[in-house]
């Protein structure tokens, strides 16, 4: 296939356009060449902003890989500009699309998961507008794209490269030994997919030429966060001893969730890590052992963000101050 990539250099799209650099296909970039320039001397590649520069993009192609769209005017002038030079439109959305809070549902499929608030600005870059931004994207991609579209929503995209600290975390405090302040209940749901999972299935259906929305996560049912953190511990360093801290002292201390201590959510927004796949699994999605997930990322990541991300971890002297009160 003739794939045009938008980014390609951080994360998801590095990893697909590496293996899809592996099963022979031509590959063009569209970025603004500003990360790791080095990566990908053998392909083709096209210097430019997706959100005025749109227009540098001339050739055609089968599919196009979308995997930097937040904003659904930006979604606009890129659909239409490409409506006619690309075969099928593939993008990268979130389960942040739905709406997280609702306790009614066991799990949010495609078709009955309740969305997010939707009256937003749409211009409005936080983290509270994310998941509306990218259903409205979705739509524009749609609209452009009838019959034509892969809508992808995955959950917490995890593995080597990850550009935050959410997932490395774990294995680098578990590393370090002694007590591990472990947060809340310990069969809170917890789901993430690991990113060479999504990235493969990704590219095989495209070849298959697959289309619609499909949620992308491991299933909730199969995991908790104490199977998560035992995994860590055992796969990491068997010297580790979780000490489990209620969500209520936790909360009485200003310790917050998801950045603080990550992977861990407050009860009352657990149904983000309570998604149903199973259309993407009758697919052919399938998720490599979570003690490879840990130990790869973990080799990848514990030199390189430990002093980046030391401001929005849980210190290991509030650590041990909470854990001593227990």
């Amino acid at each position: 296939m003739k794939i045009l990539v938008l980014g390609g250099t951080k994360f998801v799209g590095r990893h697909f356009v590496e293996i899809a650099i592996k099963c022979g296909h031509d590959v063009t970039l569209f970025n603004r060449g500003n990360t790791n320039l080095d990566l990908f001397p053998e392909v083709s590649k096209i210097k430019g902003d997706r959100l005025k520069e749109i227009d540098k993009i001339t050739d055609n192609y089968d599919i196009v890989l979308d995997t930097s769209g937040y904003f659904p005017e930006n979604l606009k002038y890129v659909t239409s500009h490409l409506k006619n030079k690309v075969g099928k439109y593939i993008f990268i959305s979130s389960c942040s699309v739905y709406d997280h809070t609702n306790q009614d549902l066991e799990s949010f499929t495609e078709s009955d998961g309740t969305l997010v608030n939707l009256n937003i600005d749409h211009t409005d870059d936080t983290p509270e507008t994310y998941g509306a931004r990218k259903y409205l994207c979705e739509q524009e991609v749609k609209k452009v794209f009838p019959g034509k579209h892969l809508i992808l929503r995955p959950g917490l995209i995890v593995g080597p490269f990850d550009p935050t600290y959410r997932f490395p975390y774990w294995a680098d405090r578990v590393s370090e030994g002694g007590d591990v302040l472990a947060p809340g209940e310990k069969d809170a749901p917890l789901q993430f997919i690991d990113v060479r999972d999504l990235v493969e299935w990704t590219l095989r259906v495209a070849e298959e030429d697959l289309t619609g929305t499909y949620n992308l996560t491991t299933p909730h049912q199969n995991l908790n966060l104490e199977k998560f953190l035992n995994l860590t511990v055992k796969t990491i360093n068997p010297n580790a001893k979780l000490k489990w801290v209620s969500e209520k002292k936790l909360r009485d201390n200003d310790v917050t969730c998801w950045k603080m201590l990550p992977l861990w959510v407050y009860k009352e927004i657990q149904g983000f890590l309570k998604v149903d796949s199973s259309l993407a699994i009758k697919q052919g999605l399938t998720f490599r052992p979570i003690e490879n997930t840990i130990l790869e990322t973990f080799k990848w990541s514990k030199d390189i963000y430990k002093a980046e991300f030391a401001n929005e971890a849980l210190s290991r002297s509030k650590e041990a101050k909470i854990l001593s009160s227990t």
